[in-house]
C-alpha cells in the first residue's frame, strides 16, 4: 500500500492504494459503516472528521469527481482517500477485506493525516515530525522508515516523516 498526494490548487487528496483488483470481495458497505461509527465513538469524533463508505471504486471516483479532486489513474483500486479540505475520509468497501484493516486505515488517515496537526497545533506537530526524522533507528519506527523510503523517495522530507508516523500509528494496537 502506498500513498499518493494529488494536489490541484487547493484540492488535495491523499490516496491509500490497494493491492486488491477492482471487483474484489471486500466487506459489505454497512459493515464498514458500523466499524467506522464505533471507531469514531472510541476516538470521540476524531476531531470532526467525516467518514464516508463507497461500495466500490466507481462510487469513490464519483465522490472525488464531485469535489473536484483527481481520480486515481490506470484503473488503480484504492483503500481510502483522505480529503483534507473537506475533513473527509472515503473508504472503499470492495478493497477492505476485514474490520481490522478498516481500523488500520482510519488510524493512518484520521489520527495522523487529519488529526495530528489539528489536535496538537503547528508547533508540537513540527516537534513530533523532527523527532520522527531523528528516530530512524528506533525499533518501532524502523520498519515504517523502510516502507516510506521505498514508496515515497520523491516526497519532501516533512511529508515522509508524516508518512512514517502514519504507518507506525496504523500498526499500533487499539
Amino acid at each position: 500500500n502506498t500513498i499518493e498526494e494529488k494536489v490541484d490548487g487547493d484540492k488535495v487528496a491523499l490516496f491509500s492504494k490497494s493491492d486488491s483488483k477492482p471487483g474484489a470481495k471486500g466487506m459489505a458497505k454497512a459493515d464498514i459503516e458500523q466499524v467506522a461509527k464505533e471507531w469514531l465513538e472510541q476516538y470521540k469524533g476524531a476531531a470532526g472528521v467525516r467518514v464516508l463508505v463507497g461500495n466500490n471504486q466507481a462510487e469513490i471516483n464519483e465522490v472525488l469527481q464531485m469535489v473536484g479532486a483527481d481520480i486515481p489513474g490506470d484503473g488503480q483500486t484504492i483503500n481510502a482517500v483522505y480529503l483534507p479540505g473537506y475533513n473527509t475520509l472515503l473508504l472503499n468497501a470492495e478493497a477492505i477485506p476485514t474490520a481490522e484493516r478498516a481500523r488500520e486505515l482510519m488510524r493512518h488517515e484520521v489520527l495522523v493525516h487529519h488529526g495530528l496537526r489539528a489536535v496538537v497545533g503547528d508547533d508540537l506537530y513540527i516537534t513530533i515530525l523532527e523527532a520522527v526524522k531523528r528516530g530512524e533507528r528506533i525499533a518501532g519506527i524502523k520498519d515504517a522508515y523502510y516502507q516510506v523510503a521505498s514508496n515515497y523517495a520523491d516526497m519532501h522530507q516533512d511529508k515522509q516523516a508524516e508518512e512514517v508516523f502514519a504507518h507506525w500509528a496504523e500498526n499500533q494496537p487499539e
